[in-house]
């Protein structure tokens, strides 16, 4: 063969050779990767208004207020309420020294009282918003006795999960 047939070849192969050589060895390891989801809740929730009422009217009165809670999936919450003037079970809109006693239901039809001790029970978080109506009533005929003036309280509503 002639010397440029050789070095032709040479130069054709001595690459492939080369790469095999730094290729000689490898290892590898194993790397475990985790992700802990902690179990977690949000809470909102529009204010509630009675509206304008006469002392001299007599009916019911009943307002609502849709309430927004977000708990990662699967986690099981309850929801309760307290009035910052009526304590645990009594709720209380205070104007002075007066004040309307009503109170917050979990049904329209006004039979199932939520409060501190008598939450919402048995639900379950999905990862997305849902949203729960509470439902307010003042017993007819409550503010017959009570003086011109805006009523207010503030309820503390707590997610236990």
């Amino acid at each position: 063969m002639n010397a440029k047939r050789i070095s032709f070849i040479f130069a054709l192969v001595m690459p492939v050779a080369l790469s095999a050589h730094a290729q000689d060895g490898s290892t590898s390891a194993n790397m475990h990767v985790t992700l802990e989801v902690l179990k977690s809740c949000a809470v909102s929730a529009e204010d509630m208004n009675f509206g304008e009422h006469a002392s001299s009217e007599t009916a019911e009165l009943t307002a609502d207020s849709t309430v927004t809670v977000t708990c990662t999936s699967g986690t099981e919450y309850k929801l309760n309420a307290t009035s910052a003037n009526g304590g645990s079970d009594n709720f209380t809109l205070v104007s002075g020294s007066s004040s309307v006693a009503y109170n917050l239901y979990a049904d329209d039809a006004k039979t199932q009282q939520v409060t501190s001790t008598t939450p919402i029970e048995n639900m379950t978080g999905t990862g997305n918003e849902q949203e729960i109506t509470l439902y307010g009533k003042i017993a007819s005929g409550a503010l017959a006795q009570v003086p011109a003036g805006t009523y207010e309280d503030d309820v503390t509503l707590q997610v236990t999960y």
